[in-house]
């Protein structure tokens, strides 16, 4: 099929229809494998079509070409053509970032113009997130900032251009709740203060704050899955303490609705009857029997039978949920409940947000938080870690090095040394920081290595530490270091962790030590290597032992 012949089978589809709006899409990712020359064409008729659109709502000096397309056309259009997926190979992203860069001053002219427009209705019809009306428009033309730019330096350069457009953008059209123009909301310059102001422009008097716009930033700042490098998760506190600035002035009714929207949806800890639990729990679902009820296709590298089984584990979980809230009601809400305070008791972030909204409240209404957070600390109590952080009484060893390498025998190797550590959990019970294994890993986390350092080895386990390894990464590296410094890549020229003379002493502590291969990867003193040598203890290149 033909550009021509793709944007005809769009035209006559509904708005609505998902399946034609991906297909379209599919179709110009095959046109777009071997040559980069259609976008041009895309972007040529984008900019015949934002112009047609707006000289026909009276915006002067955009001349429609004769043959542009009509405004239901228009709008099926640039709903596709402003999404994701079809630019997948750098060549046609880059080209894609050069036309939208080349019109830098004319597009963001004729976003200018969009922004000042009504919000006319241009279909009934349309997809679950969008309006039908004149602001998705508006909102495709700040997307292609996004989905049309490249990773890069030159893509972040022109998705900032566009930033400030977007607290006007939600302004202009309120009832839009694109959650991917949210998130770009997070580079501009006042970012807090443009999510405190659209935080309260959604907060009249009596609102719940139940717009998906405002569930998806409360989720992103308390969610059970908000990801703590977030913008909106480490700003979160200095977000809501602007949006509270003059709370003492709002009426009651206003500070529920916030606490609730804010504070208590997000943990999934609101109110609620046993039947709003289970009409909710129902909607899932249906929607999950729905999905199994159409052919499923494999995308993103995962293949149609693991998406299909995916799919059905997560409806019969939801099916539970459903029986428990149908036959046993309290034990849901109790299970609901202990999972937020395990939430907030692990996130030092969702606490300290917490808090500040509390300092905040007028005095009547604090135990709405307060109890929740009392609630949390008093269930932390009573919660054992996996990984509590050991005494440091318990180290024995003076050199660390050494003792990581009897670690990786005994915990990774002859799983006897228990628990077996993993950094991920760790990072979930630590409070005295939040952990952040994705930003923290690219070094050694101090806390993990503290953990390390002061872990307790029994003498029991010590005799049966008979050989040991040192790897430099050729072999794929050390399990222990996976969690001691996550990202560690000795092809960029991360070393091992030294054996250093210090561990002269600590040989007194493994009695039936043999052998020590790969220790050339700690460049060892003399006296160390005398001392190996005094013990009886052979050394064993690297290289040797993995033949």
């Amino acid at each position: 099929m033909n550009f021509e012949e793709s944007l005809q089978q769009l035209f006559a589809a509904e708005p609505d229809n998902y399946d034609a709006v991906r297909g379209t899409r599919d179709i110009w990712k095959n046109l777009l494998q071997d040559d980069a020359g259609p976008v041009g064409r895309l972007y040529s008729l984008y900019f015949e079509t934002v112009k047609a659109m707006m000289a026909r709502r009276g915006v002067p000096g955009l001349d429609p070409a004769p043959d542009a397309l009509d405004d239901l056309q228009g709008y099926k259009f640039i709903i596709t053509f402003a999404g994701s997926g079809y630019l997948e190979r750098h060549v046609t992203k880059t080209a894609a970032q050069e036309l939208l860069a080349g019109h830098g001053e004319e597009h963001l002219a004729l976003i200018e113009h969009g922004l000042q427009l009504a919000d006319d209705r241009i279909t009934e019809r349309h997809l679950r997130l969008d309006t039908g009306c004149w602001g998705d428009i508006v909102g495709g033309m700040i997307l292609l900032y996004r989905f049309h730019t490249t990773f890069g330096e030159t893509g972040r350069a022109l998705e900032a251009t566009v930033t400030p457009y977007i607290p006007r953008f939600f302004r202009a059209f309120p009832n839009q709740e694109n959650g991917i123009i949210l998130h770009m909301l997070e580079n501009h310059p006042q970012a807090v203060e443009e999510m405190a102001s659209l935080i309260r422009l959604h907060l009249p008097d009596g609102n719940d704050g139940n717009s998906s716009q405002m569930e998806s930033l409360f989720l992103d700042m308390l969610g059970y899955y908000a990801d703590r490098n977030r913008f909106t998760h480490k700003n979160g506190k200095a977000i809501l303490t602007a949006v509270m600035a003059d709370i003492e002035d709002w009426p009651v009714e206003t500070v529920r609705a916030f606490v609730n929207a804010a504070i208590l949806k997000p943990l999934h800890i609101a109110p609620m009857t046993q039947e709003e639990a289970a009409s909710e729990v129902r909607g899932t679902v249906n929607a999950y029997r729905n999905m199994l009820a159409k052919p499923i296709e494999g995308s993103l590298g995962m293949s149609a039978a693991q998406r299909k089984q995916n799919y059905e584990e997560s409806l019969g979980e939801a099916e539970a949920e459903l029986n428990l809230i149908e036959t046993g009601f309290d034990r849901w809400l109790q299970k609901r409940n202990v999972k937020a305070f395990k939430r907030i008791g692990v996130s030092a972030t969702t606490r300290a947000i917490m808090q500040a909204v509390v300092k905040r409240l007028p005095k009547s209404e604090k135990a709405s938080v307060q109890d929740v957070l009392d609630a949390a600390a008093a269930a932390k109590e009573t919660q054992r870690k996996k990984f509590p952080m050991p005494g440091r009484a318990g180290n024995r060893f003076k050199d660390f090095g050494l003792k990581l390498l009897v670690i990786e025998e005994l915990m990774y190797r002859q799983n006897l040394l228990q628990p077996k550590f993993d950094v991920h959990e760790f990072a979930k019970e630590y409070e005295k920081r939040e952990i952040s294994v994705e930003s923290d890993g690219y070094a050694i986390i101090p806390e993990v290595q503290q953990y390390f350092r002061d872990l307790a080895i029994g003498d029991d386990l010590l005799a049966k530490v008979e050989t040991l390894h040192q790897s430099s990464g050729l072999d794929g590296g050390p399990a222990f270091i996976e969690h001691l410094y996550p990202f560690w890549d000795p092809g960029a020229g991360d070393d091992a962790i030294p054996v250093k003379k210090g561990a002269i002493d600590d040989l007194e502590l493994l009695p039936n030590l043999k052998s020590i291969s790969g220790l050339e990867n700690s460049k060892p003193a003399k006296n160390l290597l005398a001392a190996l040598q005094a013990h009886g203890i052979r050394l064993v290149s690297e290289e040797e032992a993995s033949f």
